[in-house]
């Protein structure tokens, strides 16, 4: 695991992706011959400024990460009050209704492996929905600095400045009524990103395929060893396992690992677009080790 995490945290288009990536295909190439690296494209972006500001007679500035490709403020960032929505599930956006329009949404971020967990990009997408101008969403552990993640917001696609905060920031923001906040985001869409996918195929005595899929990258706050270099060892041992119990009655297997996947998923799907209808027909079951 120490391998793994050693490219830092593996951000698309930093260069730690394709570094983890070239390591586990030399991996892979210790359990079978028939080795590919692909790129698709995908939308890329970077942030160039960020800041949250809580407005008062002392202004705070509050520790915050855009989300990725979050919609940018104007150069001279927007200004408006907090609505807190605390979790920031279904019924607490319907409970608030109207009363979003033009604020900025504050929610929290939730265990993800919870039952009823409720993911950052719905959050996000109710708040857009309702009309809300800015969208924030705090860690829920004190003393953890905020967390990362993507918007899902395509290329010149509808959106809103949104960013993580840590947990202090959010309990200052809601400890003031009628909380305000200046938020200043500025990002840059890098045209022509493109995403690997490497893989390793192993043939069966069937024309089929079982396909166990990790991702490679991850993002830049720490070394995402949860998510994903844990699902890449996995990947890594059931190849190890299993390539020498593939025979004439089995099907094939092939380990593909992706990136651009916190991405909102963008690398796999864009592969899987671009394939032909009879090599998908052959893919039977894709075994993931990605957490949700």
């Amino acid at each position: 695991m120490d391998e793994r995490c050693g490219f830092g945290g593996r951000l698309s288009g930093t260069g730690q992706d394709k570094a983890a990536m070239d390591w586990a295909l030399s991996r892979l190439r210790d359990i079978g011959p028939d080795i590919r690296l692909l790129s698709v494209p995908y939308d890329g972006w970077r942030r160039l400024s960020s800041n949250v500001i809580l407005l008062g007679e002392t202004p705070l500035h509050l520790d915050c990460m855009p989300l990725l490709r979050s919609a940018s403020t104007e150069p001279t960032g927007l200004e408006s009050t907090i609505i807190d929505l605390g979790a920031g599930r279904p019924a607490d956006f319907e409970r608030a209704g109207d009363a979003v329009r033009g604020k900025v949404v504050l929610v929290r971020h939730e265990y993800p492996f919870a039952p009823d967990h409720v993911h950052r990009r719905r959050k996000y997408d109710m708040a857009l929905a309702q009309d809300s101008i800015a969208f924030l969403i705090a860690n829920p552990v004190p003393n953890a600095g905020p967390l990362s993640g993507s918007s899902g917001r395509p290329h010149d696609g509808a959106g809103i400045p949104a960013a993580y905060i840590d947990y202090e920031g959010a309990v200052a923001l809601s400890a003031q009524r009628n909380a305000r906040v200046r938020l200043n985001i500025q990002g840059e869409e890098l045209r022509d990103s493109m995403a690997n996918v490497g893989m390793l195929d192993l043939p069966g005595g069937r024309d089929s395929r079982i396909v166990i899929s990790a991702h490679m990258d991850g993002h830049n706050l720490g070394q995402s060893a949860l998510d994903n270099a844990t699902g890449v060892s996995v990947a890594l041992a059931a190849a190890r396992i299993l390539a020498s119990r593939l025979g004439p009655d089995t099907p094939g297997l092939r380990i593909c690992f992706f990136t651009a996947e916190e991405w909102a998923l963008a690398g796999s799907a864009r592969y899987l677009a671009d394939m032909s209808q009879p090599e998908r027909s052959a893919l039977k079951l894709n075994l993931t080790s990605s957490p949700p």
